[in-house]
């Protein structure tokens, strides 16, 4: 169980979010992520529906999945019906590796380019978003939102990257990475 969390889940505010919003939330989410991966956890299932908001809007990571459910999905006959575009390529193809920490970081950037854009990384359904998850590749973030600036679109890929081994390495640098990015933000929204 967790604490009632008044405001809602991520979700309801998806297509209302300035970008500093968007880095804030996505700064707190991996700073939970990061707390996990310390005490041996990863959280597998990063989406906007798991992202709670409290009576003071600060968001929190819930439905943590300590349990055994790690089980390879790709063998799973209904993955078509349930595949969403949060899953990572680990979690519908085989010899990837199973699902762990550089799975909640994919998630990640899957989230943020979703608060930054108001769009899905891809739109396909079934057996196509399927193969969009294993091979494709999304948009830039700035092709849907022009004042994504570069470093912030080029974080988001870095975590979408299909091969673990591409993606950021640790929460940590993703948080600095989206900390400095922040402050970019914030100081040029301070001088207009």
């Amino acid at each position: 169980s967790m604490e009632y969390m008044s405001k809602g889940t991520l979700t309801r505010r998806l297509n209302n979010l300035s970008i500093i919003d968007a880095l804030k939330t996505a700064v707190l989410v991996t700073d939970a992520l990061y707390y996990g991966r310390m005490n041996r956890l990863a959280h597998r299932w990063v989406t906007p529906d798991n992202i709670y908001f409290d009576d003071n809007e600060i968001p929190k990571l819930g439905n943590w999945r300590t349990a055994s459910i790690t089980q390879k999905l790709y063998k799973n006959p209904n993955l078509n019906d349930i595949v969403t575009v949060y899953y990572p390529p680990e979690k519908v193809a085989s010899g990837q590796g199973g699902l762990d920490y550089f799975s909640d970081i994919y998630q990640m950037g899957a989230v943020l380019f979703t608060m930054l854009t108001g769009k899905p990384i891809f739109n396909e359904t079934g057996e196509a978003l399927i193969e969009k998850i294993k091979n494709g590749h999304a948009h830039a973030a700035n092709f849907h939102n022009p004042d994504i600036s570069l470093e912030l679109d080029k974080v988001i890929k870095l975590c979408l990257a299909k091969n673990k081994k591409d993606r950021y390495q640790s929460t940590a640098a993703l948080k600095n990475d989206l900390l400095k990015i922040l402050a970019s933000y914030e100081s040029a929204r301070k001088t207009t």
